[in-house]
């Protein structure tokens, strides 16, 4: 069996709070709800350490404004202007957010008495 240095310091919750992020992966992928939605890796730097987390981010109908807060935090309004207008052309490549920094406000939430950390906001680096 091979040697090797795990590094479990990504476990746990992230204290709430404002932090870096970095649009790291994403796949496009259908919510339970049957909402389009991206699935995006991110890393947060907190501290002198990076932690990777999914978040979920409809894309359409309501629940898609976390979407909209998301283009506006990487710079990209031109962009959520023109999907919020009914008459354009709403195609999107993903691979634009790739690479993209902003802010995350974190908070926390409770799952099955667990504590746990939540993208709750997207904003401007």
């Amino acid at each position: 069996m091979p040697i090797i240095t795990p590094d479990l310091s990504g476990i746990g919750p992230i204290e709430p709070g404002t932090y870096p992020a970095e649009w790291t992966a994403g796949d496009y992928k259908t919510s339970k709800a049957g909402n389009p939605m991206l699935v995006g890796q991110i890393a947060i730097t907190v501290g002198d350490k990076v932690k990777n987390r999914i978040v979920n981010v409809v894309t359409s109908g309501a629940g898609a404004f976390t979407f909209d807060q998301l283009l506006r935090a990487c710079h990209l309004d031109e962009i959520a202007d023109r999907l919020k207008d009914p008459n354009a052309n709403h195609e999107f490549d993903t691979d634009i957010l790739i690479g993209q920094h902003f802010l995350v406000v974190i908070e926390e939430q409770l799952y099955n008495g667990n504590k746990q950390d939540q993208v709750k906001t997207y904003l401007r680096a």
